[in-house]
């Protein structure tokens, strides 16, 4: 799943039903372990829409599990659909990106790095 796709899917979950998404007010997170009932970081993704990013699902992640990053690496939610981006990054992606380039010598000439 895509980073969307599991906030839709966790929204989903959240309130209930599919159809119900789409009335949610965003003021609430149920099932979160936060005491505090706060605006939901997902709220505007709720539709499935939009390119959410996946520190976005990071900061929702932390205030679901209280504020302690060190806790969120931790978390053993694995039902929950985020569960797979609460670290702020990408698994889809591993392996993209510059590193992966400076490590491939034919790339590395048309960079000018050696």
């Amino acid at each position: 799943m895509t980073p969307l796709e599991s906030i839709r899917a966790f929204c989903t979950a959240c309130v209930g039903s599919p159809h119900l998404v789409k009335t949610c007010g965003g003021d609430r997170i149920i099932g979160s372990q936060s005491t505090n009932n706060a605006i939901c970081h997902f709220f505007p993704f709720r539709l499935g829409t939009g390119r959410p990013s996946v520190k976005t699902i990071r900061q929702f992640c932390l205030l679901c599990i209280g504020g302690k990053p060190s806790l969120v690496k931790e978390c053993t939610s694995k039902k929950c659909q985020v569960w797979r981006y609460r670290t702020g990054k990408n698994p889809n992606r591993a392996g993209i990106g510059d590193a992966n380039r400076l490590n491939n010598p034919s790339k590395r000439a048309l960079t000018g790095i050696f």
